[in-house]
């Protein structure tokens, strides 16, 4: 995994049906845009922020969430669950993409087959069924791993970060093995094993590359609310769609790594 795996993950066009894709693509970008060009043009929550740390400086009185703010987190949270469902879908896009060059390896003695294979009941499913099935699921983790962020802010989110690294390949384990979300959790602490920094790394890079992007371009080209809420619902979901191939790339290498060790321990003895 490096700047290669990266590159991999910004090509979201590259999918099994890419006409659905780029439906779905244009779809959380109306969602996104609709959302952000409603923002009022003073953010609720940099009031409170500045309210907040005269608060904490000043000894004035403890700031009172207005109405806006309550409005524009509840936005905010809604969007983030819908994009929950588009990385699932970019994911399995990713998985379930059958390249033209031959998808195997050799290791040492023989040759190590790297495509994973849904399980039958689901391969009469197309992606965006499979990922509305599994959506609830990501749900529920999701929600887990948000207390899990706002009990851990005063260690500086690094329980989270661990804890996100370790339980990233749940959903995928529920998918392709069929297990349930506790057994999936279990499956991928131990897939994750060893991999947690570098899994952490990846998506700190994708982030922080298309985060750059967004300010640049918004400093460059945002002269208006409208033009600057585009730009922000496009590179929203682009990063939507690059962290759900990002984590179909993460699961398919880890799973690679362990069938590799597993090949090469048995060959050994």
């Amino acid at each position: 995994m490096g700047l290669r795996s990266l590159w991999e993950a910004l090509k979201i066009d590259k999918a099994p049906e890419a006409k659905t894709n780029r439906l779905a693509f244009l779809l959380l970008f109306i969602i996104a845009a609709v959302l952000y060009i409603t923002e009022p043009i003073q953010a609720p929550l940099t009031e409170f922020y500045s309210g907040l740390q005269s608060f904490l400086l000043q000894d004035q009185g403890f700031p009172v969430p207005s109405n806006e703010m309550m409005i524009s987190l509840a936005k905010q949270l809604l969007l983030k669950a819908i994009s929950l469902y588009f990385i699932l879908f970019s994911a399995i896009n990713f998985l379930e993409y059958k390249a033209e060059i031959n998808d195997s390896a050799n290791i040492t003695s023989g040759d190590v087959d790297l495509n994973l294979t849904l399980p039958r009941t689901l391969r009469d499913y197309k992606p965006v069924k499979i990922a509305w099935k599994y959506y609830p699921s990501m749900l529920v983790l999701a929600a887990a791993m948000f207390g899990v962020q706002i009990s851990s802010i005063l260690f500086f989110k690094i329980p989270y970060y661990f804890a996100a690294s370790m339980l990233s390949m749940t959903i995928f384990e529920q998918i392709y093995e069929e297990r349930n979300i506790f057994q999936a959790m279990e499956a991928s602490a131990s897939l994750t094993k060893g991999f947690k920094f570098y899994i952490f790394v990846q998506f700190f890079a994708l982030n922080s590359v298309l985060s750059l992007a967004e300010t640049f371009l918004l400093n460059a080209l945002a002269s208006s609310l409208w033009a600057g809420s585009l730009i922000r619902a496009i590179l929203f979901a682009l990063l939507t769609f690059a962290s759900g191939r990002l984590a179909g790339i993460v699961y398919k290498t880890t799973r690679l790594l362990h069938i590799s060790l597993d090949v090469l321990h048995q060959r050994r003895f």
